[in-house]
């Protein structure tokens, strides 16, 4: 707790400076208060909040909003707070910069995500069922075993993620960017590849009934049946 305590100055000068000059942005103070005595805040208003580095282990924020914030270096392992991972079910991080985030086996269901920076986050079985990654970029994201059952990553950049044991099915990839990525293992049932860019990824053992892959992007692609390599140019 003191380490949470003791970034609280920066973060309400932060405020102050912030509300003189652009006050739509301001994150409110009574949900940091909130926040910081329960270890909770529930609907609430962290938006633009500066959470980089802070442990977050245990700390329940559903459907709070966070957009904009900076949680770059995020850990959600135990410290600060106990209690397991952090809960974010239905959070909006609209434009929140997460990259290198520690978020592994985080609760995400629902959460929208949209043009959120993912780049190398650690979300390795983590449940984002239905949460909505549009335009997100996951550039070299771990998502090892992750549920994204339903998830809307429409126009996403998944280039080297991995993805493998990752739960994709009734996922919708349409637009995205995969290019090198691993999914090995992946369960696709019902996901929409329309247009996906799957340049280098290697299908070979993923099961592929089901799965909408019209006008997708295949270059160096493996799939059961060998390499595909119509979509290079």
């Amino acid at each position: 707790m003191d380490k949470f305590k003791n970034i609280l100055p920066t973060i309400f000068l932060l405020a102050l400076i912030t509300s003189s000059v652009y006050p739509t942005w301001a994150f409110d103070e009574e949900s940091l208060k909130t926040f910081e005595e329960n270890r909770k805040c529930e609907e609430c208003d962290l938006s633009n909040i500066n959470f980089r580095g802070a442990n977050l282990g245990g700390a329940i924020l559903t459907s709070a909003n966070l957009s904009g914030a900076n949680l770059r270096n995020i850990s959600s392992k135990g410290g600060l707070f106990s209690g397991g991972p952090v809960d974010l079910t239905k959070a909006d991080l609209t434009l929140a910069d997460l990259r290198n985030a520690d978020l592994m086996h985080a609760i995400l269901r629902g959460a929208i995500l949209n043009q959120a920076n993912l780049k190398d986050t650690r979300l390795g079985a983590a449940k984002l069922s239905n949460a909505t990654l549009i335009s997100a970029d996951l550039t070299n994201a771990y998502l090892f075993g992750a549920n994204l059952i339903g998830a809307n990553l429409t126009g996403a950049n998944l280039s080297g993620a991995n993805l493998k044991n990752a739960n994709l099915e009734q996922a919708n990839l349409t637009g995205a960017t995969l290019s090198g990525a691993h999914l090995t293992g992946a369960k696709l049932k019902g996901a929409n590849f329309i247009g996906t860019d799957l340049n280098g990824v290697d299908l070979s053992t993923v099961k592929l009934k089901g799965v909408e892959l019209e006008e997708a992007i295949f270059c160096k692609t493996i799939l059961p049946r060998g390499v595909n390599n119509s979509g290079c140019k």
